[in-house]
């Protein structure tokens, strides 16, 4: 975590100093599109952005039961019809790309950073099945809620602002 740290806060001033102190709302368009090198970027940014959720789960469990997967349908529609609406809001209302930009960073990358990651220690320290001793579980537990505090926490500072 310290590593992407650093290399964020590289990138972060270099794109300040590239612009002199003013980067655009839309960082993208704010160079050349006849730059091959950008061109490039662009289009490794794209496939970042379709490779995500591939990414995001590498692994799976195995199928469900059917009386596993017919609980979770419910939540799972809930959930997507909210992330679909929200999109919808943001993308009809906003007039800038830079709002919608500072809202997707200010809470995605959070909390993919601290929260999901969390939730996933959560989970392990309390599966029944893991080698873990009683004292184990007990950190597993405390780290986990530190990283899901601190990812809520950072996330709301970060809209806030």
């Amino acid at each position: 975590m310290g590593s992407g740290a650093a290399l964020y806060l590289i990138a972060s001033i270099a794109g300040y100093v590239c612009f002199n102190g003013m980067p655009p709302a839309d960082i993208l368009t704010g160079f050349s599109s006849e730059d091959a090198s950008i061109n490039g970027v662009r289009i490794a940014l794209g496939l970042c952005m379709i490779r995500s959720a591939r990414s995001l789960r590498p692994f799976f469990l195995g199928p469900a039961t059917h009386a596993e997967a017919r609980h979770r349908l419910p939540f799972r529609v809930l959930a997507t019809s909210i992330f679909l609406l929200a999109a919808f809001v943001l993308a009809v209302t906003a007039e800038d790309v830079g709002v919608v930009m500072g809202w997707i960073g200010g809470t995605t990358g959070i909390l993919l950073a601290f929260t999901v990651p969390g939730y996933f220690v959560w989970q392990v320290s309390n599966d029944t099945y893991n080698e873990w001793t009683p004292t184990d579980k007990t950190r597993g537990r405390a780290v986990a809620v530190g990283m899901m505090a601190t990812g809520v926490v950072l996330t709301i500072i970060s809209v806030t602002k």
